[in-house]
């Protein structure tokens, strides 16, 4: 029926008006007029109790993000949601969406409206008609959130009311621990502070009276040097005339060996006085700044070869290892030679004092575009970390280096003078050192020289005032004219009849002093010291020409190899050098060098001089083999040529007389192999073993013919071991020219 409506869940007070109809019908349906037509309704349903309907939280979203119960989302929700109780989150999910809903069907479509609060954040409930919630920001803490229905049924007794317990966590800063954390930092704070502050006070009053302290010794130091100074000046002559009258001494040749040795012991120890007041006065100079520096544009590698050089025989001596290594050929640097030679004399030095026997000491240069790294390591005794802080002040000596150094302790000045010499020169040396496994000095140097424009204590220079090394040039060529004057001047040298071992790492040198040896001699040559020793061995030349500057191994170093091996040391050895120094022309001949000479050098200058070599030795056993009282001796030139001809003729003396006496015996009794020994033999008396020995039973022969005039000729040659009479006198007649019967008339 149009108009009708059927009561269902709320009857509609507001369109019944006062005074409308109402019929009552035998079924206890009741009909009543309204503003909007009939409403119909059994009169037993307005006792029938409302259903009681019941609100629940349903959805979560976090940062917009839903949030479903388990570890999928982080493990907020341990159940479904409508059944949870509370909520956990952490302080940064304070952004949240929360969705509930009713189990009200029948009213779905009617817009209900509800009230929430959340307790902790609201002081009021606030009305919606959504069906959700929105807080943001929310601080951390406790909260309760509150939802219920705002139009509550008559019927209930009890409101509709949910709740949901929700906790945000503090961050971690602001957590209680942290809270703690913050009081004992402040805390900690200020008590440093405050014993900083204590501390600070205590050093600043320590550190004043350490400069009064400081000031206090450097007025001493200062007056030790004026006192060493001036009196160092007064020593200096009488220790000059000292010197001198032992140097008068050594030019008599008639001492005795133990007043000899007296007197060495003498020159060394007043040497090392003149040194040492030398390098005090030095080092006063520097200290003053009366010092000015020479510096010029010079090639490091050859300077700093020198010096090692003149450390090769000390390292030799004492069983150590010395290594020079080196990245490049050409280092171009500004620095004053004479100064800094004393640096590196003075580290060098030191390394050796302190390095024992079977030690190693290194020289090692690196460089890059803007500086130079001169490093001398060593595997000596080292320094302790008190040393290290130390080892550059004045008159500073380490304990552990004064026990080393025994009766030859420094002065305790020369790294203080080195380290000055390094700042005059705007660079820098510092130490790295380990007791008991060695110490590293490292120099560093500037390249280029604008860091001495300004600088009033440097004089730069175009050239060095007198250059230690001399620039090495190419010797001129000699012409054919000059080959056929030499050849006229020694025509006992026959085009390849004597070998040569030419020892150059230069290969444009080597190449032309082969084409100036290959006219008179058969030229072998080597690169470097190793293979020249090796080549040496191999071919057993008559003359080794030798450069000092080699890589691997230097000539001064396979020089005195060749002089100390049996087979060898009868070679001569002509060493070319750039070292022009009386000291190293020394040192080179003491290590058994036949001729030094220094570079550049005239070719036929070189020729010749090696040339005379050759023929004085020919000339020497040539008179062998005529004179009859000629002295072995002079053909020997090292003392193991003397020692082995020596025993020979000893050897030879004594078994002469027995007739099985060979080359072979002789051998066995020198302990030398049969090739070995015929070498040996010929290379140093141009003779071979059996012609030297017969040689020696003639000359034996001539002096019994000359002193004993009633022994028979035949009684000689049994006695000498010749197998007949016939064979001794044609052996002597050989020699002599006459028969040994004429021979004796003749000296009678």
């Amino acid at each position: 029926m149009p108009g009708l409506r059927r009561w269902g869940a709320n009857l509609p007070i507001t369109s019944i008006a006062d005074g409308c109809g109402i019929l009552v019908c035998r079924n206890n349906e009741l009909f009543i007029g309204g503003n909007d037509g009939l409403t119909s309704f059994y009169r037993e349903d307005l006792d029938k109790t409302e259903k009681n309907y019941s609100l629940y939280f349903s959805e979560l979203y976090i940062h917009n993000k839903r949030i479903y119960p388990g570890a999928v989302s982080g493990g907020i929700l341990k159940e479904a949601f409508p059944f949870s109780e509370s909520i956990r989150l952490n302080y940064k999910q304070n952004n949240l969406i929360i969705n509930f809903a009713t189990t009200n069907y029948i009213d779905i479509q009617k817009n209900n409206e509800y009230q929430y609060r959340l307790v902790g954040f609201d002081d009021d409930w606030v009305s919606t008609s959504s069906s959700s919630i929105y807080y943001t920001n929310l601080d951390p803490g406790k909260y309760t959130l509150l939802v219920r229905e705002k139009n509550l049924s008559r019927h209930l007794m009890n409101h509709r009311e949910i709740s949901l317990d929700i906790q945000i966590a503090q961050p971690w800063y602001k957590t209680g621990w942290a809270w703690v954390l913050y009081v004992l930092t402040t805390f900690m704070i200020t008590y440093l502070t405050v014993r900083i502050l204590n501390a600070r006070r205590k050093l600043a009053l320590s550190l004043e009276k350490e400069r009064e302290e400081k000031e206090r010794n450097e007025e001493l130091n200062q007056a030790k040097l004026r006192f060493f100074t001036n009196i160092s000046h007064e020593f200096r002559t009488p220790l000059t005339l000292i010197i001198s009258q032992i140097d008068m001494l050594f030019q008599s040749s008639s001492l005795s060996p133990t007043l000899y040795n007296r007197i060495i012991k003498i020159s060394k120890n007043a040497n090392r006085m003149r040194n040492m007041i030398s390098e005090l006065l030095e080092f006063r100079k520097l200290e003053q700044n009366y010092v000015s520096l020479h510096v010029c544009e010079q090639n490091l590698i050859p300077f700093l070869k020198d010096i090692y050089l003149s450390y090769c025989e000390l390292a030799t001596q004492q069983s150590i290892t010395f290594n020079f290594q080196n990245a490049e050929e050409n280092l171009l640097l500004w620095f004053d030679s004479n100064q800094l030679q004393k640096v590196f004399y003075n580290l060098l030095s030191n390394a050796f004092k302190y390095t024992k026997p079977g030690g190693t000491v290194e020289l090692y240069v690196s460089s890059d575009e803007n500086e130079v790294c001169i490093k001398v390591i060593d595997t000596g005794i080292g320094l302790s970390a008190d040393d290290v802080s130390h080892i550059f002040d004045r008159f500073y000596q380490a304990e552990n280096g004064k026990q080393v150094a025994g009766a030859n302790p420094g002065t305790g000045l020369g790294l203080a003078l080195s380290k000055n010499i390094i700042h005059l020169h705007h660079g820098d040396i510092a130490v790295q050192s380990q007791v008991g496994y060695g110490t590293i000095f490292t120099v560093t140097l500037l390249r280029g020289n604008v860091h001495f424009e300004n600088d009033k204590n440097a004089i730069l220079l175009e050239s060095p005032d007198e250059p230690m090394i001399k620039e090495e040039s190419l010797p001129d060529s000699i012409s054919s004219e000059e080959y056929e004057e030499m050849e006229k001047a020694f025509p006992g040298l026959k085009a390849g009849s004597y070998k040569v071992l030419i020892v150059e790492d230069n290969e444009e040198l080597l190449q032309i002093l082969n084409a100036l040896f290959a006219p008179f001699y058969q030229v072998i040559l080597a690169r470097n010291g190793e293979e020249g020793l090796r080549k040496a061995n191999e071919e057993k030349p008559d003359l080794v020409v030798s450069d000092v500057m080699m890589p691997l191994m230097s000539g001064m170093e396979m020089c005195m190899k060749i002089k100390n091996n049996i087979d060898l040391c009868h070679i001569p050895v002509v060493l070319l050098t750039a070292l022009d120094s009386v000291e190293y022309n020394i040192e080179g001949l003491q290590q058994g060098a036949d001729d030094y000479i220094s570079k550049p050098f005239h070719a036929k200058v070189l020729l010749m001089r090696c040339n005379n070599l050759i023929r004085n030795r020919l000339l020497l056993k040539s008179q062998l083999t005529k004179q009859v009282d000629f002295d072995v001796q002079l053909l020997a030139t090292t003392s193991l040529d003397q020692q082995l001809l020596n025993r020979i003729v000893e050897i030879v003396d004594q078994r002469m007389g027995e007739p099985d006496f060979d080359v072979n015996a002789l051998a066995r009794e020198l302990n030398m192999g049969r090739s070995s020994f015929f070498t040996k033999v010929k290379n140093l008396t141009g003779m071979t073993p059996s012609e030297f020995m017969q040689n020696q039973r003639i000359n034996r022969a001539a002096t019994l013919l000359r002193e004993q005039p009633d022994l028979l000729v035949n009684e000689i040659s049994d006695r000498l071991g010749f197998s007949s009479t016939v064979y001794f006198s044609r052996c002597f007649k050989a020699k002599f020219g006459v028969s040994p019967a004429q021979f004796r008339k003749k000296e009678q």
